[in-house]
């Protein structure tokens, strides 16, 4: 299918075959809150990632407010390519449910894939907390590819678990883990390597003694394939000749 532009109004109209406007700006009404059904699900076009010759773009409206613990959001997904007389839609994800969304980025083009970080994160049952960041590398065409998931923030320290009274029989659970990501692509071995430093504290009830580990990962991804090449907990230590065998 062929589109002549990527329009808000056009975007609107081909996924969900309507549009009105509030405030000035194109939207469709995707029906009522899960919460509230005095209230509507309005949907925008929200990001634009991608080029002149390849766009992901999403189409996103609100479900849930936050006072609800959870952010629910109706989303879809279009993949589009330039051709000579518009744009094609190559992949499409439509009218899905994104729990948690916090942000998209475009992280660049790496070899003929494109780099997305999609960033969930969000406060689950009385006080835990829970974030990751997916990095996903997508040919230009479609929406599947390889992806990796990183936690970045997990922690029950506000929750009635970490604070349970050490007097009685009940077992603590209490505990804050963090990690953060870095990555760079090798152009020897034409793949993404992302670098992982995950930090797990787990301590007594109320917070007390708590005693640390420091974990590193290393993962390479192209393409077709994704792997583990450094894990200082599994003991995984791949050689470079290790490395470029699983790449081919």
């Amino acid at each position: 299918m062929l589109i002549a532009n990527l329009e808000d109004t056009t975007l609107l109209k081909l996924v969900y075959g309507s549009y009105a406007y509030k405030d000035d700006k194109p939207y469709f009404n995707a029906g009522p809150k899960i919460w509230d059904d005095q209230d509507s699900v309005y949907v925008y076009v929200a990001e634009r990632l991608g080029n002149d010759s390849v766009q992901v773009i999403y189409l996103r409206g609100e479900m849930a407010i936050t006072i609800r613990m959870h952010n629910h959001f109706h989303e879809s997904v279009l993949m589009l390519v330039k051709e000579k007389k518009g744009w094609k839609v190559a992949d499409a994800s439509v009218q899905g449910e994104a729990i948690d969304y916090n942000a998209v980025k475009f992280e660049g083009f790496f070899g003929r894939q494109m780099l997305l970080q999609y960033e969930t994160f969000g406060v689950y049952a009385g006080g835990v907390d829970y974030g990751e960041k997916q990095f996903m590398l997508l040919t230009p065409g479609s929406l599947k590819g390889q992806n990796v998931r990183f936690v970045f923030a997990s922690s029950n320290t506000a929750s009635d678990q970490c604070f349970a009274d050490p007097e009685t029989n009940r077992e603590c659970d209490c505990y804050s883990h963090d990690g953060k990501i870095t990555y760079a692509y090798n152009q020897k071995w034409k793949c993404l390597v992302f670098d992982y430093v995950y930090n797990q504290v787990n301590m007594q009830c109320e917070g007390k003694n708590p005693k640390g580990t420091v974990l590193h990962q290393r993962l390479c991804m192209n393409a077709d394939t994704s792997f583990l090449s450094f894990d200082s907990d599994k003991k995984i230590r791949l050689t470079e000749k290790q490395i470029q065998r699983y790449l081919k």
